[in-house]
């Protein structure tokens, strides 16, 4: 822990003095490019955790008995096993694919300015291809047990990936500029009421004679008759 406060606190130091001497269009190049470097190795580290350790096995049936076992249905083998390692095992898996999520919606410009129904199908669909494949894997390796626990955890992982950095994006651009992400819808604009003058112009004002104001005419009195 304590080195990894002391990397961290380096890192920052060391992000901060190149930050001042690049310029913005340079800053969102390396963003990108932070961003690229990030995505590959949480690809790296999820291939990793599901597929080593590699112990192929030659015999015949795999696929088979893959699909053909319980373990294949969903959920159904954390049921079997410890409540902590079963929420330790899910908890890994979601957050993994929702970095890869988050990381490959910022770094895939072909999908960067589709609409966030479109981009998160998109990039979902990558992350179920993934899951996918290496389940296909597991069948071969003795030590791994296929199921489709997997690639459902795949799938709302990267659904939380994609709009959590939607928000995340449109929450700094906000606190940032104090503007929203998407278009502004037109507003009508507003009458700015006058300045009210000062309390001795007000009362100064009202001394003045006013060539303009209204005159009420005399009243027409009739004289008293007496009886």
């Amino acid at each position: 822990r304590l080195l990894g406060v002391e990397v961290g606190l380096v890192t920052r130091s060391v992000y901060f003095h190149v930050r001042e001497r690049l310029t913005p269009q340079r800053r969102s190049e390396r963003r990108h490019n932070l961003a690229k470097i990030g995505c590959v190795a949480t690809l790296i580290y999820i291939v990793y955790a599901g597929v080593i350790p590699l112990t192929v096995s030659t015999e015949h049936g795999g696929p088979e008995v893959s699909i053909g076992s319980k373990g294949f249905l969903p959920f159904f083998a954390y049921f079997v096993t410890r409540f902590d390692l079963m929420m330790d095992d899910v908890l890994e898996k979601f957050v993994s694919y929702a970095l890869f999520a988050a990381l490959l919606a910022a770094c895939w410009a072909r999908v960067a300015n589709l609409a966030t129904s479109s981009r998160v199908l998109a990039v979902t669909t990558v992350g179920v291809a993934v899951s996918v494949v290496i389940e296909a894997v597991q069948m071969f390796i003795p030590v791994r047990v296929t199921s489709l626990t997997d690639p459902i955890l795949a799938a709302c992982g990267c659904v939380v990936g994609v709009l959590g950095r939607e928000h995340a994006v449109a929450f700094y651009r906000f606190a940032t500029t104090h503007q929203m992400l998407g278009p502004k819808e037109p507003q009508a604009e507003r009458e700015v009421p006058a300045r009210l003058p000062s309390t001795d112009t007000l009362i100064a004002s009202l001394t003045e004679p006013r060539p303009d104001a209204p005159v009420e005419p005399p009243s027409r009195s009739k004289p008293i008759r007496s009886r």
